[in-house]
């Protein structure tokens, strides 16, 4: 079977590869709701970004598979599909 043969395969692939801000965006979206993920992005702030939020941290230039890593490792119940 092909590493493109199942979507967590997939998953796992971007998130350990390059990710664009507009895909870190849409599982923002995905997990957290339309409504609520602008605000989790700009208001909330992780160790792991330097206690940065995901706003501050795509402005100063952090990888955005990095800054998705630091959302799943704080949000422990994220999908595996989004994982």
């Amino acid at each position: 079977m092909s590493i493109l043969g199942n979507k967590q395969s997939v998953s796992l692939l971007f998130c350990n590869a390059h990710m664009r801000i507009t895909e870190l965006r849409r599982r923002l979206t995905e997990h957290f709701g339309a409504d609520w993920a602008p605000s989790y992005a700009k208001d909330f702030v992780m160790a792991e970004l330097g206690g940065q939020s995901i706003d501050q941290a795509l402005a100063m230039g952090m990888e955005p598979a990095d800054i998705w890593r630091a959302v799943v490792k704080n949000n422990p119940d994220i999908s595996s599909e989004l994982k």
